[in-house]
């Protein structure tokens, strides 16, 4: 039974008016606050416009070509409605990789300031 923790990956459909393609990864960046909520961030090969955080097959085995970090699509989620989207997991990030994502994070200027405060409440 898949957990939703800080570092799993998951293939989640996503609506097309975000990209062409259907299925993304998602990276969870925390685990469950009091309210059951995590935070999610998907991967794109499509969305070139923030180079904020790149990604490669080196820091994930679903990753084939350069692939970027969509914080404008960064969105908090209930864990078990997150649980019933997930189409296939994968093996976790690791804390490296991890630490880059949430390094742009904080930089990027697509990331609404809720996704920021949501992630630094989550360190209390």
């Amino acid at each position: 039974m898949f957990v939703p923790l800080q570092r799993a990956t998951i293939l989640l459909a996503t609506p097309k008016h975000q990209n062409d393609s259907t299925n993304h990864l998602f990276i969870i960046l925390t685990n469950a606050n009091e309210a059951k909520e995590v935070l999610i961030i998907n991967i794109t090969s499509s969305d070139k416009f923030d180079e904020t955080c790149i990604l490669t097959s080196q820091d994930h085995s679903f990753i084939n070509r350069k692939s970027y970090v969509s914080y404008r699509y960064c969105n908090i989620i209930h864990a078990d409605k997150l649980k019933k989207l997930v189409i296939k997991t994968y093996e976790a990030i690791s804390q490296d990789t991890l630490n880059k994502i949430i390094k742009g994070l904080y930089q990027s200027r697509y990331t609404k300031q809720k996704i920021k405060a949501f992630y630094t409440h989550s360190l209390k």
